[in-house]
């Protein structure tokens, strides 16, 4: 699916590049969490478009069995976590990156300079939307998790 999405983002004219992408990453997202863009991001520099049009912040996980080597659930555990998170969670993963790229040069080290973060914007608004209505109601079932082993519990938080 990814490499049908690729060409198609690369074969995107001017004017419909980067809603393209857009659309074409979120497609592949949907799909599966855990997908890597880079694919995506390649074919978008063949349609044109430059890097700061491309850049991200795609917060991520990634799971080892001892720190080099690839969890064989490593996928599952990711979809897991991304199915958990809630607004709260992303937002204080933005603050967390955009205070470091926006970072000061300090006696020891210069701030890296190909990737500038600019200003996060600020909405005001006078309506809300609240979280709780994200929830499934507290009457209904909880799905049954999948046992699969290792993941059995994983994610159970204690009492």
């Amino acid at each position: 699916m990814l490499s049908q999405l690729a060409r198609w983002v690369a074969s995107q004219p001017e004017g419909n590049r980067n809603s393209g992408l857009f659309w074409a990453a979120n497609r592949a997202l949907e799909a599966d969490p855990a997908a890597d863009l880079s694919g995506l991001a390649t074919a978008a520099r063949q349609a044109g478009l430059e890097e700061p049009e491309i850049l991200e912040i795609n917060p991520t996980y990634h799971f080892t069995i001892d720190g080099r080597r690839d969890s064989l659930y490593d996928a599952e555990y990711v979809a897991t976590i991304k199915r958990m998170e809630r607004n709260s969670a992303v937002y204080q993963l933005v603050r967390a990156w955009a205070d470091y790229l926006q970072g000061e040069d300090t006696l020891f080290k210069s701030r890296d300079e190909r990737i500038l973060f600019g200003c996060l914007l600020t909405v005001e608004a006078n309506a809300a939307i609240d979280e709780k209505a994200w929830l499934p109601p507290p009457d209904s079932p909880a799905p049954a998790p999948a046992d699969s082993g290792l993941l059995a519990g994983l994610w159970d938080l204690p009492a």
